[in-house]
């Protein structure tokens, strides 16, 4: 028997509910590991700083480090478009 009237306000009401919450948690945990290589980053830098290699200022960055992990996932997303559509890049 389908849902009428006020029992299936209830229910699309809790399914919209459940998708945005996993939304917010499958958008956290990109945020988290996006943190991590960019963290990782941060400390590779700074071990070659340490071991007397020259670095780029930049690379001791956290801001930097994220940014550029943003823009490459940005590249990838790019690159990774369906090849038939008009105007997409593939890799050669």
């Amino acid at each position: 028997m389908p849902l009428k009237g006020e029992a299936k306000k209830a229910y699309n009401k809790r399914r919209y509910l459940e998708a945005k919450a996993s939304d917010w948690a499958t958008q956290l945990a990109a945020e988290r590991r996006r943190m991590k290589k960019a963290l990782h980053g941060v400390e590779v830098a700074e071990g070659w700083k340490n071991a007397g290699e020259e670095v780029n200022e930049n690379a001791l960055s956290l801001a930097w480090q994220w940014n550029a992990i943003v823009a490459e996932e940005k590249a990838k997303e790019f690159i990774s478009k369906d090849p038939q559509e008009k105007g997409s890049r593939t890799r050669p």
